[in-house]
């Protein structure tokens, strides 16, 4: 992992969406000259765009919705690296059923699980809009995010359907996936 970051073009694509997440920061609390307290590192683009393409593949094998998955990311705590994701949900309606959930967990399915994660954000139907970050042009947090390949309900997402890009997954407008060529249906 700490050889794919240290490439050029996925650092640059990292400070990139920091830059704007800076701003729109200092805009919002309007306090121009402080920095807020959580940056966007390519490691929290991974984790973050990995948790989201895991909620989507789950709200489909597991039989709970998006909007009843959640996620709790880790990832560059207090100068700890780390990269991990917790996906759990909160409801206890009979909309799904936890088996299902914790089913996809097992050893013998995760890597299937992932894998159809993955080979799911290969096509965007907002393609080639959105890997190349042209359909979020209005919201310049994301890089190759949108609403049909990694969006999920904000209300399941920690941090509101912001600082996502596909394009640290799977590869793509010039930069290099971490999950390049294992993403396959």
């Amino acid at each position: 992992m700490a050889a794919w970051e240290a490439e050029e073009a996925v650092e640059a694509r990292a400070w990139q969406l920091h830059n704007e997440w800076v701003a729109d920061w200092r805009k919002r609390f309007d306090r121009p000259d402080d920095t807020p307290p959580q940056s966007v590192t390519a490691r929290g683009l991974l984790v973050h765009a990995l948790s989201h393409a895991l909620m989507l593949e789950l709200s489909i094998t597991s039989g709970y919705s998006a909007a009843s998955l959640l996620e709790r990311l880790y990832s560059d705590a207090d100068g700890e690296p780390m990269a991990g994701v917790l996906l759990y949900t909160a409801t206890s309606d009979n909309e799904g059923t936890l088996g299902g959930l914790e089913r996809e967990g097992l050893s013998n399915r995760i890597a299937g699980t992932v894998q159809r994660a993955l080979g799911r954000l290969n096509w965007c139907s907002s393609d080639p809009l959105c890997m190349s970050g042209v359909s979020t042009t209005s919201d310049p947090l994301n890089g190759a995010a949108c609403h049909s390949c990694l969006f999920v309900p904000e209300t399941a997402c920690e941090l509101f359907n912001r600082s996502l890009d596909r394009a640290v997954l799977i590869g793509g407008a010039g930069v290099p996936g971490f999950f390049e060529g294992m993403a396959s249906i």
